[in-house]
């Protein structure tokens, strides 16, 4: 018994002929004859009762067609499979804003996690960068699906969960001291100036905060716009924490990303931020994808 002997079997019992099952399943008659009379040696019964030009079921050929239509359906789901898997990994889509402040190398590490996210993930997520006065709004509106949060997050209305860790370090210039160090340790740091923002170092527990925290960091700069950290990288070789993540350097935007010595350095936890709603199908689809993220992005 093979499915084209299923397929014409029920194609004939619906339109009481052999003539125009053939024509409907596009092969001859005699293709349909010879596949009903071996599907009828096979179950041991005869299924149709042929007249001159038309057909008709026996009680077993009722019997047999209910079974076999339910066959064929399945077959015609199995089919369809592959284009089914297609168009499912095609429907989640995310928009995803990691809130920190532009930087140098931004554009290149969105272009990595959107990359990421579609090579390795298999979902479709949009990464962009938040502002942090419209960032809360921007997910609890539903214009954003989740923030993607380096350090932990406590805002009102807000559900925050960590999904990894990844080691801290800093950026410089290229042309800074310390730049040529394959990593850097507190005490390296001492003498040059950390950026601040007053934006996004109150937004939540960033890295700067962690280390001015545990009280490892004290020269500290406030800069409050993409011109004022160029200038403290360039200018005052100063430096803006980082954590530490396998994107490519590129030469042309001068700068380095250094880690901190992993005897002294700090891991900051890797947080998704969602509308705080346990029963939000949303949610949780977007944290079974990204909990993958943090692995991913310290190369492993």
């Amino acid at each position: 018994m093979n499915i084209n002997q299923i397929r014409y079997f029920v194609s004939a019992f619906e339109q009481s002929s052999f003539s125009l099952a053939a024509k409907q399943q596009s092969v001859t008659v005699q293709a349909v004859s010879k596949a009903i009379n071996d599907l009828e040696r096979e179950v041991g019964v005869a299924l149709f009762v042929r007249a001159n030009r038309s057909v008709s079921a026996t009680p077993a050929g009722h019997e047999f067609y209910k079974k076999a239509r339910v066959a064929l359906k399945a077959f015609r789901e199995l089919e369809a499979f592959p284009n089914s898997i297609d168009d499912e990994a095609a429907q989640p889509q995310f928009k995803i804003a990691l809130c920190t402040p532009a930087f140098q190398g931004c554009d290149t590490l969105i272009k990595y996690l959107t990359d990421l996210a579609r090579s390795r993930i298999g979902v479709d997520v949009q990464f962009s960068i938040a502002e942090p006065s419209v960032a809360n709004e921007q997910v609890r509106s539903g214009e954003l699906d989740a923030l993607l949060t380096i350090g932990a997050l406590d805002k009102k209305g807000v559900a925050c969960a960590t999904v990894g860790r990844l080691p801290t370090g800093v950026v410089v210039s290229a042309s800074h001291p310390l730049a040529q160090k394959q990593s850097v340790s507190i005490a390296d740091l001492q003498p040059y100036p950390a950026a601040v923002s007053p934006w996004y170092d109150t937004f939540n527990t960033s890295i700067l905060t962690m280390y001015r925290d545990a009280r490892l960091i004290s020269n500290l700069r406030e800069v409050d716009s993409l011109e004022d950290s160029n200038r403290l990288l360039m200018e005052e070789d100063g430096y803006y924490f980082s954590a530490v993540y396998p994107v490519r350097e590129n030469a042309e935007l001068g700068v380095k990303l250094l880690p901190i010595d992993q005897r002294e350095g700090l891991s900051v936890p890797i947080c998704i931020a969602t509308v705080e709603d346990a029963n939000n199908p949303q949610a949780r689809t977007i944290m079974q994808y990204l909990t993958k993220l943090p692995a991913l992005l310290s190369g492993k």
